[in-house]
């Protein structure tokens, strides 16, 4: 079983690895995180929407 240390570093490095690729992500689309953030989410509840 894994540790809670070893759990939390983990979700610490991918969340580190999440937020450096929506960086890039950002800067290659001329936007901000924050509205890069908000479309990927919003992409997905309407794909969610719509199986329902």
């Amino acid at each position: 079983m894994i540790s809670y240390s070893c759990f939390s570093q983990l979700l610490r490095n991918i969340s580190y690895l999440v937020w450096t690729r929506l960086a890039q992500l950002a800067r290659q689309a001329g936007q901000t995180l924050y509205r890069i953030k908000h479309g990927l989410l919003d992409e997905y509840l309407r794909a969610q929407l719509k199986k329902t």
